[in-house]
C-alpha cells in the first residue's frame, strides 16, 4: 500500500540512489545519546522504530547497536534502495507516523518497543494523529527521539551560517519556502501544544502532556564535513524543494 505522499517530496525523492549516495549520515554522538536516554531493563533486549527511515541513514547505525529495528517509510523508492542493504534485525514496512502498521507491542519478540525514532521531522508527520500512533507502540518510559541533519545552506534563519556562501544558499533555499511544517521553520513544534489543546477537553486516561514530557529536550552537535562544488551541487539536488524544480529552475539555484 502506497501512503499518501505530498507532491514535492513524491517527485523529489524519487531517485533514491542518488539520496543514499550524497545525503550525509550521521557523527557517533548521535547514536550514543540515543542509547543513553532508552530505558534500561537487561530482561529485554533494545527494540527500536525507525520513522521516515529513508534509504536507511541512521537505520545502519541503529542494526548496529540496538537488538531489533522496524523501519518505516512511505516512500517505495526509498524501501527499495534501504531492503536492498539487507541489514541484520531490520525489518522494512511500509507505512507513515499516523498509520504504522505491521508495528504493535506483540509484533515485537517478547512484546517491547523500546523506542520510536523519528528523522527529518516535517509536514508529512506534523500533526496530531503522529503523537497518538507514537505513543501506541511505545512502551511505558519509552522515548521519542527527534533527529536532523541541519546544513548551514538549508538552516533556520536565526542561525548564522559560517560562511558568505552558505548564508548566500540559505537565502535562495528560503526563495523556496512552501509554507509546510519543517525543522527549519520551526513550525513543527506546534503539533505538541495543538494536540495539548485537542485533548484538553476530553475525558481520556492519558492527557497529551501525559503522552510526552515537555518541554522538549533539545541537544546540538556540530560537525563539519567537506565537499567539492559538484559534491555540494549533487547534495543539494536531493532535497526535495529543489529535485522537484524544472532544470531550467535548478540551474538558476547554482552558485558560480
Amino acid at each position: 500500500m502506497e501512503h499518501q505522499i505530498y507532491s514535492s517530496a513524491q517527485k523529489g525523492f524519487q531517485d533514491a540512489l542518488a539520496y543514499d549516495t550524497h545525503r550525509p549520515s550521521y557523527p557517533a554522538i548521535t547514536i550514543n545519546k540515543l542509547l543513553s536516554l532508552l530505558p534500561t531493563d537487561t530482561h529485554h533486549p533494545l527494540k527500536v522504530v525507525d520513522l521516515a527511515a529513508g534509504t536507511g541513514k541512521f537505520t545502519e547505525l541503529l542494526a548496529a547497536d540496538t537488538d531489533e529495528v522496524k523501519a518505516v517509510e512511505p516512500q517505495r523508492q526509498m524501501r527499495e534502495v534501504l531492503d536492498k542493504k539487507s541489514l541484520k534485525r531490520v525489518e522494512v514496512l511500509d507505512g507513515t507516523a499516523a498509520e504504522m502498521r505491521g508495528v504493535s507491542l506483540v509484533s515485537f519478540s517478547r512484546g517491547i518497543t523500546g523506542v520510536v525514532i523519528h528523522k527529518d521531522y516535517d509536514h508529512r508527520f506534523a500533526n496530531t494523529d503522529m503523537l497518538r500512533e507514537v505513543h501506541r507502540v511505545l512502551v511505558p518510559n519509552g522515548v521519542l527521539f527527534l533527529l536532523w541533519n541541519e546544513e548551514d545552506y538549508n538552516s533556520q534563519t536565526n542561525h548564522q551560517p559560517t560562511t558568505r556562501w552558505e548564508t548566500e544558499m540559505r537565502n535562495i533555499a528560503w526563495t523556496f519556502d512552501d509554507k509546510q511544517r519543517k525543522f527549519r521553520n520551526a513550525s513543527w513544534q506546534d503539533v505538541f501544544a495543538e494536540a495539548k489543546d485537542a485533548y484538553q477537553d476530553k475525558d481520556i486516561n492519558s492527557a497529551p502532556q501525559a503522552l510526552f514530557d515537555l518541554p522538549l529536550q533539545k541537544e546540538t552537535t556540530t560537525w563539519t564535513v567537506w565537499l567539492t562544488k559538484q559534491e555540494l551541487w549533487d547534495r543539494l539536488s536531493t532535497l526535495s524543494f529543489i529535485a522537484s524544480l524544472a532544470d531550467s529552475e535548478q540551474k538558476a539555484c547554482r552558485l558560480p
